[in-house]
C-alpha cells in the first residue's frame, strides 16, 4: 500500500503530454537505438524513478515498477499491473500506450515480448539498475543469450534538454510548489503555529492543486523563546509546542505533478497581521520566484543568495555542473560573517540539482573531501558532464544562524536558515529563468 498512500492525483495529462509529443519523444529514442547498433529495447520505471518509462509512455508506476518494450519499428507494449490484468483498464487512461500485458515477471514479460518479435540481435537496456535485486537478477536471466546494451548514460543524455512541452510542464510544477509555499506562509503566521501546521497547510495546498507527489522538511527554530519548560521544543507529552506567532521558518520543498519536479528552499517571513484569506497566492498556471528572498541585511541572508547568484553566473552549455558547484561553494568560502560550521552544514544541505522527470543529477562536486559533504551522486546522473543548452536547474543554498534564528532569540546555528532558491533554464551564453522561457 505504500505507493498508494504516497501517491495523490495521477492523470494523463493530454492537452500537456500530446499523443504527437510522445510519438516524437519514441522517434527520437529509436534513432538512439539503431545509433546503438539494437533491434529494441526494455526500459524500466519504478515507484521512485521513473524517468526512463515516463518520458517515452507519459506513464509513472503506480506500483513496484513497469516496463516498456520499445523495438525499432513494432508498437510499443507496456507491462503494468499488480496481481494480474484487472487494473490494467486504468492503467489504460494513464498513456498513450494501447497494447498493455500483464506478466507476474519483469523479466518472463520482456523475454515473451522480445520473442514475439523475432528480435535476436542486440537489446538496449534502460532503467533496469533501479529495481530491486531479485526482479534485476530476473531479467537478466530471462534475456540470456542475447547480446545486452546498456542505454542509461545515452538515454539521460538525451532527455537532458528539454522540450517545449517539458518546460511548460516544469513551469506547471513550479507554479504548485510556489502556491504551496505561499500557504505555508499563511500557516507559519498563525498563533501557535508549528512545523508540523506549517507543513500540513503546505502539503494541503500542493495536493489540492493536483500534485502526485509531495516532500516537505521544515526546520522551525528551536529557542529559549518556545513556550515549553526546557527550550527542549516540545511539551510534556512529546508533542512539538506551539511557537509565537510571526516566528520565520525555513521549508524544503519538492512537487510533482505528470511526472516533471520542481523544488525549492524558502525562508518563510510570516505577517501576523495579514488575514489567511488575504495572503497573496501564485496563479495555478504561472510560477512565482519561491516564497521571500533571503534578508540581506542578515550576513547568512546575503550569503545564501550570493551563493546562489554565483551558481547562476557560472552556469552555461560546455560547464561541467560540478563547476557550477564549484562556483557556489566559492562564494559560499568567501562570504563575510560565516563560522565554518555554518558552510558545513550549508554545503551539506545541498546545492540543488538538474531536474525533469524528477532530480535528474545533482549540483555536487564528485568528491565530497572537497568540500566536507556528501556529494549525493549515487544512480541520480554524473554533475561532472556538461550542461547543455535545455537543461533545467533548481539551484538553492541553506545557511544556518538566520536572522530567523537571531530574532527569536537563538544563536547562529541554532536558530533560523537563510534561504534562496531559483530556477534557470540553460541557454547559449548563460541561463535565463525557468518562468521567462516559452514552452508549449
Amino acid at each position: 500500500m505504500r505507493p498508494v498512500l504516497r501517491r495523490g492525483r495521477s492523470v494523463l495529462e493530454r492537452e500537456l503530454l500530446t499523443r504527437d509529443e510522445i510519438d516524437q519523444r519514441l522517434a527520437a529514442f529509436r534513432a538512439l537505438l539503431e545509433a546503438s547498433g539494437v533491434e529494441a529495447a526494455v526500459v524500466v520505471g519504478t515507484v521512485e524513478a521513473f524517468a526512463p518509462l515516463t518520458y517515452l509512455t507519459a506513464y509513472a508506476p503506480m506500483h513496484q515498477w513497469a516496463t516498456a518494450l520499445v523495438h525499432r519499428t513494432e508498437p510499443t507494449v507496456l507491462l503494468a499491473g499488480l496481481g494480474g490484468a484487472r487494473n490494467l483498464p486504468y492503467v489504460s487512461t494513464l498513456t498513450w500506450v494501447s497494447d498493455l500485458r500483464y506478466y507476474p515477471s519483469v523479466g518472463e514479460g520482456a523475454a515473451a515480448v522480445l520473442a514475439e518479435w523475432g528480435v535476436t540481435g542486440g537489446v538496449g537496456i534502460a532503467g533496469a539498475p533501479e529495481l530491486p535485486v531479485g526482479p534485476w537478477r530476473a531479467l537478466r536471466r530471462d534475456l540470456e543469450g542475447l547480446r545486452t546494451v546498456d542505454l542509461d548514460g545515452a538515454f539521460a543524455r538525451l532527455r537532458r534538454s528539454k522540450r517545449p512541452r517539458e518546460l511548460a510542464a516544469l513551469r506547471l510544477a513550479a507554479a504548485l510548489r510556489d502556491r504551496a509555499l505561499a500557504a505555508g506562509r499563511k500557516a507559519a503566521g498563525q498563533a501557535g503555529a508549528t512545523p508540523s501546521t506549517v507543513g500540513f497547510a503546505v502539503e494541503r495546498a500542493a495536493r489540492l492543486g493536483g500534485a502526485r507527489d509531495v516532500r516537505v522538511l521544515v526546520h522551525h527554530p528551536v529557542t529559549a523563546t518556545w513556550e515549553t519548560p526546557g527550550a527542549t521544543g516540545h511539551g510534556p507529552s512529546g508533542a512539538p509546542a506551539p511557537g509565537p506567532s510571526g516566528r520565520a521558518c525555513t521549508v524544503f520543498l519538492g512537487v510533482e505533478r505528470c511526472g516533471y519536479w520542481a523544488e525549492a528552499m524558502a525562508q518563510l517571513h510570516p505577517a501576523p497581521d495579514q488575514a489567511p484569506d488575504q495572503a497573496p497566492a501564485p496563479a495555478p498556471d504561472q510560477a512565482q520566484a519561491p516564497a521571500q528572498p533571503a534578508d540581506l541585511a542578515d550576513p547568512a541572508g546575503a550569503a545564501a543568495e550570493a551563493v546562489v547568484a554565483a551558481m547562476v553566473g557560472a552556469a552555461r552549455p560546455g560547464v561541467p555542473l560540478s563547476a557550477v558547484a564549484q562556483a557556489g561553494l566559492a562564494a559560499l568560502e568567501a562570504a563575510p560573517g560565516l563560522d565554518e560550521a555554518a558552510r558545513q552544514v550549508a554545503g551539506a544541505l545541498g546545492l540543488g540539482a538538474a531536474v525533469g522527470l524528477g532530480r535528474e543529477r545533482p549540483v555536487a562536486v564528485p568528491d565530497p573531501a572537497a568540500w566536507g559533504a556528501s556529494a549525493g551522486v549515487g544512480r541520480s546522473g554524473d554533475p561532472g558532464e556538461p550542461l547543455v543548452a535545455g537543461e533545467v536547474l533548481a539551484l538553492r543554498c541553506g545557511i544556518p544562524g538566520g536572522a530567523a534564528g537571531a530574532a527569536a532569540g537563538g544563536a547562529a546555528g541554532s536558530g533560523g536558515v537563510a534561504a534562496a532558491s531559483r530556477d534557470v533554464v540553460v541557454v547559449e551564453g548563460g541561463t535565463r529563468p525557468l518562468q521567462e522561457v516559452s514552452g508549449a
